[in-house]
């Protein structure tokens, strides 16, 4: 358990290895996990680093001996963790709740140069009479990664369409703009416009509606993303508020560079429009 991460860890201790080592040698301590904290959960525990708190564990019905005993949350487990949801102390800490049930869940470290199929395998040869039934956390890790890191891909790919979309959208209103306003844009030129003078107007106004679109939209993605992680935070308090300016900026680059060769298109066009086709009366 000692490489079992933690998402939040009482002050003074310096390393999630630390809460772990306090947990095995200071009677009275414990970790709970992510789960039972929060909305819904059993321990309700402030925002900010963690303060030691301070709850109570009761013996079940089956050990009337028992009593209550006194323990100090100091760590708070990582919800990717292959951990069961509860509360962990050590057995020293657990004695006074009476009689403790043996345990159904074991977890091995394997010692160094020790394969992991030849593990499971001896495991499996040993205790096979006793139908111990022996699971990799790495493999289950990676698999759960992998879903994760799928699932996000799939997400970003559909983002990518829509602001692919939203760039020939750009470019089409461009050149729909420029086939409505050929009168105006033929009177420009009428005026002695010259074509470079023309196609300047009509990209600076096509870039000015690029940029605020860009900036409202990413304006309007933070807020939603802000009331989203609030939302799930309620329940899940290691879901975290973070804005990864650098990908902003991408995307934010991406979008104009696309915004800018959709509206150098329309912009020749508008150059190309001579005064006596755009005035002409049909």
């Amino acid at each position: 358990a000692a490489q079992v991460a933690l998402i939040r860890r009482a002050p003074g201790y310096a390393s999630d290895a630390a809460v772990w080592q306090a947990l095995r040698d200071q009677p009275g301590t414990a970790v709970i996990s992510a789960a039972l904290v929060g909305t819904g959960g059993a321990l309700q525990l402030p925002a900010g680093p963690l303060a030691p708190t301070t709850v109570w564990a009761r013996p079940d019905e089956d050990n009337p001996t028992g009593v209550p005993i006194r323990l100090t949350v100091i760590g708070v487990i990582d919800p990717s963790s292959e951990l069961a949801s509860g509360l962990y102390t050590s057995r020293a800490s657990a004695e006074p709740l009476g009689a403790l049930p043996n345990p159904e869940v074991y977890y091995f470290q394997l010692a160094p140069g020790v394969a992991v199929p030849d593990a499971v395998t001896g495991l499996q040869v040993s205790f096979a009479s006793r139908g111990l039934v022996v699971s990799n956390l790495g493999d289950t890790l990676r698999i759960s990664s992998s879903v994760r890191t799928l699932l996000t891909r799939l997400v970003q790919g559909f983002m990518g369409l829509g602001l692919i979309a939203g760039i020939a959208a750009l470019g089409m209103l461009g050149v729909q703009s420029v086939i409505e306003r050929r009168r105006q844009l033929g009177t420009l030129r009428a005026l002695g416009f010259t074509r470079w003078e023309t196609r300047a107007t009509l990209a600076i106004e096509s870039a000015v509606t690029a940029v605020l679109g860009v900036a409202v939209g990413i304006a309007l993605g933070l807020v939603l993303a802000h009331s989203l992680v609030t939302l799930l935070a309620a329940d899940h308090p290691e879901v975290v508020f973070t804005v990864l300016w650098g990908q902003i900026a991408l995307t934010a680059g991406i979008a104009w560079i696309g915004s800018a060769l959709a509206i150098t298109l329309a912009a020749w066009q508008a150059g190309r429009v001579s005064p006596a086709d755009a005035l002409r009366v049909a």
